[in-house]
């Protein structure tokens, strides 16, 4: 529904069959299914030809196994996502914790893609602005930060500006950086799902 690789994977996965390469998918998420609407007719066709060998997911499982495979040749299981192990594949040993709580800011129209009514940008500014109160009035530092997506630094600026005060840590320029960030914070509050 909302990321568009299904052309993507679709010519890919051709090319493989093409080719007699083997296709797995690792940790996918799956959103929705509609039998008229062609990004989902393609995305099937894709994941039903004999190249691929295994599909592995980490939502929507029932989706997965009554709409899209129907080659009972293909593995499936429902995984957790990937994310999950980026302590050991980024080796992170004697990481410091710091007394901080990090405040995880998307772009203000993230939940309006996803169908969530209400929840915009005048909703999203008040709400991290109360959240860096309350955790103030509690005695607890906070500072802001985001996966380095310009949308979602855009907005955290935005939000910095709101509160009026605070910090936000530089925009990650390498995946090792965003998962040492978060690795040395006490507790967080984030909203995009690798980051939690």
């Amino acid at each position: 529904r909302q990321e568009h690789f299904y052309d993507k994977i679709s010519i890919i996965v051709q090319e493989a069959q093409k080719e007699g390469v083997p296709v797995f998918f690792n940790g996918i998420g799956a959103e929705g299914y509609d039998p008229e609407d062609e990004r989902y007719i393609m995305l099937k066709e894709a994941l039903n030809l004999d190249c691929v060998k295994g599909i592995s997911l980490r939502d929507d499982f029932e989706n997965l196994c009554s709409n899209y495979v129907v080659n009972k040749n293909i593995e499936v299981a429902s995984v957790f996502d990937p994310a999950v192990w980026s302590k050991k594949t980024y080796r992170l040993k004697n990481i410091e914790k710091k007394d901080v709580i990090g405040l995880g800011i998307t772009r203000h129209k993230l939940f309006g893609d996803y169908g969530i009514e209400g929840i915009d940008r005048e909703f999203l500014l008040s709400f991290w602005k109360e959240v860096a109160l309350l955790l103030e009035a509690k005695g607890r530092k906070w500072v802001i930060f985001t996966n380095g997506l310009k949308s979602d630094e855009d907005f955290a600026e935005e939000v910095l500006s709101e509160i009026g005060h605070g910090e936000k840590l530089p925009a990650p320029a390498k995946t090792d950086e965003l998962v040492r960030n978060i690795a040395e914070m006490s507790a967080m509050i984030a909203c995009r799902m690798h980051s939690n």
